[in-house]
């Protein structure tokens, strides 16, 4: 909630250590690749005054021992690729405004992840995080419904901006996303994510879906868990090609307490 008017603001600073060891055996690639990474991420996170506030984050990612890997932009081509290259750049900077409950913007470098991260996720496998320099809106209208808004001109891809393909700019990227609360079935989301990337004509894409999700309580700690989700993508704007894709997602589980199985 926002602080009263007579509360200071205060900025709260963070940091956090990433080690990462991954081992690639590639078919059709002359040698292995073992890449030993670090990523440092520190930042500052502002409180809330008068609805208003900030974060900015940055992060170095080196490498721990031999080159023995192709980070895209090392030149290794004789390994697989383990896309974490070295470098030292700005992961996120985003101003937030929330004057109720029920509104909120966000305008800046900012990392966005929807539901199960199939369309719109920020990698956070790799060590460097693709982000979007975007403006988002969310409303909630009424209690159960959400609404969800953005607009992305840059997409800071998880490559850095020295790879080629490290940054794509003059982007027209809508998104808009509807969540729904359906008691007691679960929640249904609904969505249209369209991209045109000027970079990446053969990327741009239009993608409408929908999905569900929930959980109903069985027995003692026992819990059934269900997903379904449908959505078709089509070509949009520069894309030279011509198609239309099916996408179906179907992930029944159970929760037993601590332990979790999903299929």
């Amino acid at each position: 909630f926002a602080q009263s008017a007579g509360e200071p603001i205060t900025v709260k600073p963070y940091a956090e250590i990433r080690y990462r060891l991954e081992l690639v055996d590639q078919e059709g690639v002359p040698e292995n690749a073992t890449a030993s990474t670090a990523r440092i991420r520190a930042g500052l996170k502002t409180t809330e005054w008068h609805g208003l506030s900030a974060l900015i984050e940055g992060e170095a990612i080196t490498r721990l021992g031999p080159r023995h890997y192709n980070d895209t932009v090392n030149g290794r081509t004789t390994y697989p690729v383990v896309a974490d290259p070295s470098d030292i750049l700005l992961n996120q900077a985003w101003v937030r405004f929330k004057p109720a409950q029920q509104v909120e913007t966000i305008v800046g470098r900012q990392a966005v992840n929807f539901d199960n991260q199939r369309w719109v996720d920020s990698a956070n496998w790799r060590q460097n995080d693709q982000t979007l320099d975007a403006a988002r809106v969310a409303v909630k209208p009424m209690k159960g419904v959400a609404v969800d808004y953005g607009y992305a001109w840059r997409v800071n891809r998880i490559f850095g901006p020295d790879s080629p393909q490290g940054i794509w700019r003059d982007n027209n990227i809508h998104m808009v996303r509807a969540n729904f609360e359906a008691k007691p079935v679960g929640t249904v989301t609904t969505y249209g994510y369209f991209l045109d990337l000027p970079d990446a004509p053969l990327s741009s894409s239009k993608t409408i879906g929908v999905r569900l999700a929930g959980e109903q309580k069985l027995s003692g700690k026992a819990k059934l868990l269900y997903a379904a989700e449908y959505a078709n993508q089509r070509d949009l704007g520069s894309n030279p090609r011509n198609f239309s894709l099916d996408y179906l997602l179907v992930e029944p589980g159970i929760s037993l307490g601590a332990v979790t199985v999903k299929a």
